[in-house]
């Protein structure tokens, strides 16, 4: 035991100098926290110098913008005579109001007098490109 006590005391003996020198940063550490505190301008100063020596990235912002051709026929607007509502297609109209496109479609073509008990009417093709 005694030699284990001896080895200790050698060890801090020839460290005194690592020992003192990390108490007292230590001690500075906290110091400079209890006196700064929350002081945000020097945080921020920090935090940039940080970010811009270490971990910097450029921020890129894309905007993209297409326009895309439809497949297919772009379809017929159609307006309700009665409540006037628009739907950009008779599929569109059709699910709205719950009624077949095929009866909806016939009545267009004037093969019904109506389509769902309402009145319909085809204001003109649809333009081939939508904007996203």
């Amino acid at each position: 035991m005694n030699k284990r006590i001896e080895k200790i005391k050698n060890h801090v003996s020839e460290n005194k100098v690592v020992y003192i020198a990390s108490g007292v940063s230590f001690a500075l550490g906290g110091v400079s926290v209890i006196v700064l505190g929350k002081n945000t301008e020097i945080k921020q100063t920090v935090d940039s110098w940080k970010f811009t020596v270490f971990t910097w990235k450029p921020s890129t912002i894309n905007n993209i913008s297409a326009t895309l051709i439809r497949r297919g026929h772009p379809g017929f607007a159609v307006i309700c005579k009665e409540t006037k509502e628009q739907w950009s297609s008779i599929n569109h109209a059709a699910l709205a109001n719950t009624i077949s496109v095929t009866s909806l479609a016939g009545h267009l073509k004037g093969k019904f007098e109506n389509a769902g008990g309402l009145h319909y009417e085809i204001l003109g093709e649809m333009p081939n490109l939508v904007s996203q």
